[in-house]
């Protein structure tokens, strides 16, 4: 890719203003996509990335979904409390695809998925993930992909539930760009 690295910077440094980039898509004789901020060739196709500042509410709505939750006072011994003798049914849940920072390409608003939950998920519990602080995925199977992303900056976090829709654990919040 001959996207300049300082463009690269800034797109994942802005938060407080809008931006609009050009881009030119192209193929090589090997079929191979070509990201260029110049026109690569006869078949270059000019993009537009646009970012755009997230809304003002939207920190405040990222720090609540990720607040711990903490364990009901009324549990009974052995109901999934470390200080009651039953350790967290889940020790770690992290996203590992898209990277955090990082920026996807898609040219169909399709995006790779990778999560890692410690120990496997159990068949009783569903994995849910938030785009942008919303549901978009609630199932038993973990996904490889989530479909109808736009372009800009995103906000993506893993939860595993239990069918009662209570948090077991979360995965950090990551930010992404999708182009």
């Amino acid at each position: 890719m001959r996207i300049p690295t300082l463009l690269i910077l800034l797109l994942l440094t802005s938060q407080t203003f809008a931006l609009s980039i050009n881009y030119y898509r192209c193929e090589d004789a090997s079929g191979e996509v070509v990201l260029s901020d110049r026109p690569c060739g006869e078949n270059a196709q000019n993009l537009q990335i646009k970012i755009e500042e997230p809304p003002a509410d939207a920190e405040e709505t990222e720090q609540q979904q990720t607040a711990a939750t903490p364990p009901p006072e009324n549990e009974a011994p052995g109901e999934g409390s470390p200080d009651k003798g039953t350790p967290p049914k889940y020790s770690e849940i992290a996203i590992v695809k898209p990277v955090n920072g990082g920026v996807e390409r898609s040219t169909d608003g399709t995006l790779p998925i990778g999560l890692s939950i410690t120990p496997a998920i159990d068949e009783n519990d569903l994995v849910q993930i938030l785009l942008d602080g919303r549901e978009i995925y609630r199932s038993p199977q973990i996904p490889a992909s989530i479909s109808d992303v736009s372009e800009g900056r995103h906000s993506l976090q893993a939860n595993v539930i239990d069918t009662a829709g209570k948090v077991l654990i979360q995965s950090p919040v990551i930010h992404f760009i999708r182009f």
